[in-house]
């Protein structure tokens, strides 16, 4: 199970058995607040990482095609 899973299956469990009504504002809050958190840093994370990927992708292909483009004007030239 997931972190996000098991914050969402323990949402309105109180932390630490702090059964108060001040203790359970306190832990659904903050499990909210984690989840929501959590989850956004992952999707600029995962977003961040992909247009890296995306990068490294084009970068080879785009160096090749230059390279002969070099060697080709030093030899014709």
């Amino acid at each position: 199970m997931s972190a996000v899973g098991v914050w969402s299956a323990n949402l309105f469990v109180p932390m630490y058995g702090d059964a108060s009504l001040a203790g359970r504002a306190i832990s659904f809050g903050l499990r909210v607040f984690m989840i929501l958190f959590r989850g956004g840093a992952f999707l600029v994370w995962f977003f961040v990482h992909g247009l890296g990927f995306l990068v490294y992708l084009v970068i080879l292909p785009v160096s090749i095609v230059l390279a002969f483009y070099y060697l080709l004007q030093v030899y014709v030239s």
